[in-house]
């Protein structure tokens, strides 16, 4: 009986599941478990209830017509890996990096804290999901709080709660004896628990390139539980790349100096941020906000009145001059010295057995971030100025051609130059030799006004551009290297620049000294392919001649090459030089002499400079004649100096080589000499330096026995010491 009621009930369950009381259908009759092709598997319920059945026969008997297969359903499209970390990357973290308290920092250091914020901002950010709160937002955020110190846990609840933020990143850097000690905590704003710290050394130089700030936020990451990357992890081991080293670096400095109200320098530091990375979002954020405050012409809520007003702009341009002052001094202009390791030989001196052996080398901007910087500032300086509508009634319509302060003559052009000291070693070590060369450089403002009878109506009808001078292309020039202490190989090695060893001037930033073949390897290598064609294009230049120059600038370095022919001579008549102030001549030319008017080479112009090379044997008769010489130097390899070279200029001061031993009349007369160096037994003719003041040097030196040495007037009489 027990089992006709268990077969009972199980024929009962199946009679259920059939009729559709259950949840299992058998299998012939179950439902197709594929769409139709042209219903989207996203909405296949809705498509199964509206698309048409198949034809059913009249009696409504259901027939069993099978659906075609749908496409298969593609998968989701995969999450992108992050290269720097595995995981969420804690992502739901929110965090507020705060400047680290700066203990026994001097005056210099200060912007250091600022920069180790900003590494610490960028790192944190690109190697983890956690969201950083912006220094500027932050910046205005803390507007609301007294202090810039947190320890407390009131203090860490009040800056989550104002800068909406789950934790805060607090800490110092101490200046020790041996460098920096960083330490710095992350803290929870909630309940003032740390949740990460770090604290550690390191040297100066590790502050500068980031390995000491990055190795700190490879801990502080990996505490947070952040999982890091091979990749992730050598790039928080290793220096910061150099463009963003000094990017940084710069923004740091604007940073710190805008704290402490100085206008002008915060900006200048901004735009030299930019330009140097302009994926800096927040320099070029910063440079525009700030532009935009002076470019309006007002400065502060105090101003109550035009004399107010005008007497805060000049204020601000005073302070605009004293920093350009400053700026082109210190830091040194940033250029490339480059060198080709290809050594040329000349003709051999059997006499003597000697034999000249030579170099090329090379001066270039590294960068323009430099020029630029001082033409974006002035420039915006100058529309803040107009943006006024004051500057005729105030006298400074033509700023910055008339400055507020004495001495600004920066705004005219600056011409300057390098002097390199190189030596010739041989494979036993022994020195060849040294020779010393000297590079210029320099800029010009370039300023069109607007033409008027009254100075004080003339104003700026663009804006002020720098000009660069060209690249210097000259030779280093052993003259007399001694045969038998050539080897087969022979290394060239800059010894100094300015005075400063090679390596402590490069290592400053002083200037960077590189091989050619070095520097093609750069990223601004190509610069120097095509500064070259750009210089080349302000000369003529017919088989080895320089025939025409032409170029706005005042100042001419002559190169030792064109496309790769030396520069051999000089078509002087041909070039017009009256309005260049200062000329520096190659080592390639060996004579300055007449032109084909009779009158000397440079005779009638405004020079002021010139620099002879120590392959000129021979200067010739009124070559260098009435201009506005202040000083000169006769290198070696000149044996004679012809009549009347140097007169009629404004020259105190002369230094003679030991390898001349000619002067010739009048050579030097028309100037105020009051020092004469000069070596022993040189063949004088009369009247050396003679003019209305001066007289009897020639006379003087050979009473002396014609010896060498420094000689000097009082106003009455020579002496010698």
């Amino acid at each position: 009986m027990k089992k006709l009621i268990i077969l009972a009930l199980l024929l009962s369950a199946a009679f259920t599941l059939y009729a559709g009381g259950g949840k299992e259908k058998p299998a012939q009759q179950a439902a197709p478990d594929s769409t139709p092709a042209a219903v989207q598997p996203g909405n296949r319920t809705q498509q199964a209830a509206s698309a048409p059945t198949p034809a059913q026969p009249a009696n409504g008997t259901q027939q069993a017509t099978p659906l075609p297969d749908a496409s298969p359903v593609p998968p989701p499209p995969p999450v992108p890996q992050n290269p720097y970390y595995d995981g969420d990357g804690s992502k739901g973290t929110s965090l507020a990096i705060l400047i680290p308290e700066g203990k026994n920092l001097s005056v210099a250091e200060a912007y250091l804290p600022t920069l180790v914020q900003g590494v610490f901002v960028g790192d944190l950010s690109k190697f983890s999901a956690i969201s950083v709160l912006d220094r500027q937002s932050l910046e205005k955020v803390l507007t609301e709080t007294e202090s810039g110190i947190y320890k407390s846990a009131e203090d860490y609840s009040h800056i989550g709660e104002i800068a909406n933020v789950g934790y805060v990143l607090t800490g110092a850097l101490t200046k020790t004896a041996s460098g920096f000690a960083l330490q710095v905590q992350i803290t929870d704003t909630a309940s003032a628990v740390t949740k990460a710290s770090y604290s550690g050394a390191c040297t100066a130089g590790e502050l500068d390139n980031f390995t000491g700030i990055k190795k700190a936020s490879l801990d502080l990451l990996t505490q947070m539980g952040v999982a890091l990357t091979a990749k992730g992890r050598e790039e928080l081991t290793g220096a910061g790349a150099q463009q963003a080293i000094n990017g940084e670096t710069a923004l740091a400095k604007g940073i710190t100096a805008q704290k402490s109200g100085t206008v002008v320098e915060t900006l200048a530091y901004y735009f030299q941020a930019a330009s140097i990375d302009p994926s800096l979002s927040e320099a070029v954020s910063r440079a525009s906000v700030m532009s935009a405050d002076i470019s309006s012409g007002n400065i502060g809520e105090n101003t109550r009145n035009d004399i107010a007003w005008r007497r805060a702009w000049l204020t601000r341009l005073t302070e605009t001059e004293n920093y350009l002052r400053n700026y082109v001094k210190t830091p040194a202009v940033p250029y490339d010295l480059v060198y080709s390791t290809d050594l040329q030989t000349g003709a051999v001196n059997y006499a003597n057995e000697t034999v000249p052996i030579s170099f090329e080398i090379e001066l270039l901007p590294a960068s323009t971030v430099w020029l630029d910087t001082m033409e974006k500032l002035v420039n915006t300086i100058k529309v803040g100025l107009e943006a006024t509508g004051k500057t005729g009634d105030w006298g400074l319509s033509d700023w910055p051609v008339k400055t507020v302060t004495q001495g600004a003559d920066f705004f005219t052009k600056r011409h300057s130059a390098f002097t390199i000291v190189a030596e010739l070693v041989n494979e036993k070590g022994i020195s060849l030799g040294r020779e010393s060369i000297i590079l210029p450089y320099g800029w010009f403002f370039d300023v069109k006004l607007e033409e008027g009878k009254r100075w004080e109506k003339k104003r700026l009808i663009n804006p002020l551009t720098i000009i660069p001078e060209p690249i210097v292309t000259n030779l280093v020039l052993f003259p007399a290297v001694k045969a038998d202490l050539i080897t087969d190989k022979l290394t060239m090695k800059m010894v100094s620049v300015d005075g400063i060893a090679a390596e402590t001037a490069g290592r400053d930033g002083h200037i960077m000294i590189t091989t050619k073949e070095e520097y093609l390897q750069l990223p601004r290598g190509n610069f120097l392919t095509e500064a070259r064609t750009a210089r080349n294009k302000l000369f003529g230049f017919e088989r080895g001649k320089i025939t025409r120059y032409s170029s706005p600038l005042e100042d001419i370095a002559i190169p030792s090459s064109i496309d790769g022919i030396p520069v051999t001579s000089i078509s002087w008549n041909e070039l017009n030089l009256r309005e260049v102030t200062s000329i520096a001549i190659p080592n390639s030319i060996t004579a300055i002499g007449y032109n084909l008017y009779g009158s000397g080479a440079l005779n009638g112009g405004k020079l002021t400079s010139v620099i002879i090379p120590n392959s000129i044997t021979s200067i010739e008769n009124n070559a260098f004649a009435n201009n506005k010489l202040t000083d000169v130097i006769i290198p070696n390899g000149i044996t004679s100096i012809e009549g009347g070279a140097f007169s009629r200029n404004q020259l105190t001061s002369i230094t003679i080589s030991n390898s001349v031993t000619s002067i010739g009349a009048v050579a030097f007369a028309g100037n105020l000499l009051t020092t004469v160096t000069i070596g022993g037994g040189v063949k004088l003719d009369t009247n050396l330096a003679y003019n209305n003041s001066i007289s009897g040097f020639d006379g003087f030196y050979e009473r002396q026995g014609k010896r060498a040495g420094t000689y000097t007037y009082d106003g009455k009489n020579w002496t010698r010491r």
